[in-house]
């Protein structure tokens, strides 16, 4: 028996993800991504994703383990 085709064409069109569901996908992401490759050398306190128009910005609050000193980060992209 032949296999069954797989089609290639959707008749439904694809969902337009929006910015504020990229933000909020980033967040949990990098949230987790900073608790397992950082954890051991910072306690992150907080971290925030916020889009505004075509621009991510990402503030990092944590505290250095080693030193207690607190640090907060702010990183801001912009799509071209």
């Amino acid at each position: 028996m032949p296999p069954t085709a797989i089609p290639t064409t959707s008749t439904h069109a694809p969902r337009r993800t929006s910015l504020t569901e990229l933000a909020a996908a980033l967040q949990f992401t990098t949230q987790a991504a900073v608790q397992r490759y950082l954890g051991d050398l910072i306690d992150l306190q907080q971290l925030d994703v916020t889009a505004q128009d075509a621009t991510l910005s990402v503030t990092v609050k944590y505290i250095i383990r080693a030193t207690q000193q607190q640090q907060t980060n702010t990183f801001v992209r912009s799509a071209p």
